[in-house]
């Protein structure tokens, strides 16, 4: 299980609107990463830390829980919606969200100054300067218990990853007529065969690889470990007593599992938008088979719909943008997000990649 931190402006929505309904989908979400966060992170039993901001006392007022898995804004397709969205469509929806449930109303508000005053909690996302993000993930390990009765937590970041293309990789996808939650669960456990005793496994991130971790769980006394490129999935890891390892200790990996936003005809991919292309690739390259484990829904005949994430060195940011535009993209700065390496996010638009390796 999970958690995460959902903001919701009170005059908007409130933890007592919620209240009333017992349970609401998240919708309107349209920054990429909170997209990403539900859509690859979140899944049914999950908690959520209920914030109100732009409000007198921001600051957290009750816990809810995930209710279900990700599934299409209807407000993107919605011509009378102030979310709707021109370039998104029903057969390749571009917003996603999840339905969240009533828990608890806390008896008095968990303030932002209180949350900064907390030397626990230095690290949060919410408490890092520049983040805007209305979800964002939170680990549980240091919270104090004495003001909300959950699991100790602290924040902490996901990251996701960036590949155009690679060699000596093998694709497991489920075409069946199915929920998409069923399709990366088949997936996520079809990629088990590939782990031989003694391995230590690379791993990525994301909703699919979520539902591998839970079946590798089952083989932690036949491996050596893992080398995770995400604090989801090392905090996951640690929770099913899988043990992470260093890479610059581990040495080259023999195999490493990892899902993907796009994959066309020809197995070549689009990988990120959740800030962590750098590592994800780094493991990639370090390994020697990569095995991408993809629902029916990430499969598409062109590349380009879903944006393709670039991290740029901040002093960087506008010659690389730059040169996004001589290439015919249309580059966007991700304004709030750093990376776990201090670096930020250009997400980049209107590709039709026909030559993803010559591209990269």
């Amino acid at each position: 299980m999970n958690h995460w931190l959902m903001k919701s402006e009170p005059d908007a929505f409130s933890i007592d609107d919620l209240k009333r309904k017992k349970r609401e989908p998240w919708d309107g979400v349209r920054n990429y990463q909170a997209r990403n966060f539900m859509r690859d992170g979140m899944r049914p039993g999950d908690k959520v830390f209920f914030y109100h901001s732009n409000c007198a006392v921001p600051g957290i007022v009750g816990i809810a829980e995930v209710a279900t898995d990700a599934y299409p804004d209807p407000s993107q397709f919605d011509p009378k919606s102030k979310y709707f969205d021109a370039g998104s469509s029903r057969d390749n929806p571009r917003w996603m969200l999840v339905d969240v449930k009533f828990v608890k109303k806390l008896k008095r508000t968990i303030s932002l100054d209180e949350l900064k005053g907390d030397p626990a909690l230095e690290g949060m996302a919410l408490l890092r300067k520049g983040n805007r993000l209305s979800v964002m993930p939170v680990e549980a390990e240091a919270y104090p218990r004495s003001r909300i009765a959950l699991p100790r937590v602290r924040a902490g970041r996901k990251l996701a990853a960036n590949a155009a293309g690679r060699h000596n990789a093998s694709f497991l996808a489920d075409s069946t007529p199915m929920s998409n939650a069923n399709e990366k669960k088949q997936a996520g456990e079809a990629a088990i065969r590939y782990i031989e005793d003694g391995a230590i496994v690379g791993v990525g991130t994301g909703s699919t690889v979520a539902y591998f971790i839970d079946a590798l769980a089952d083989l932690k006394d036949r491996i050596q470990g893992a080398v995770s490129s995400s604090e989801q999935s090392t905090a996951h890891l640690k929770k099913l007593g899988i043990p992470v390892l260093d890479l610059n200790a581990t040495g080259p990996l023999s195999i490493y599992i990892d899902g993907a936003d796009e994959c066309d005809g020809h197995k070549r991919l689009i990988k990120g938008g959740g800030a962590a292309l750098t590592r994800e690739k780094i493991v990639a390259a370090a390994s020697d088979k990569f095995v991408c484990i993809i629902d029916s829904s990430k499969r598409v005949e062109l590349l380009g719909k879903f944006p393709v994430p670039i991290e740029v060195i901040p002093m960087a940011r506008s010659l690389i943008g730059r040169e996004i535009v001589k290439l015919g993209g249309n580059p966007v700065w991700r304004d709030g997000v750093v990376t776990d390496n201090g670096n930020w996010i250009i997400d980049v638009h209107g590709w039709q990649i026909t030559d993803p390796v010559g591209l990269e």
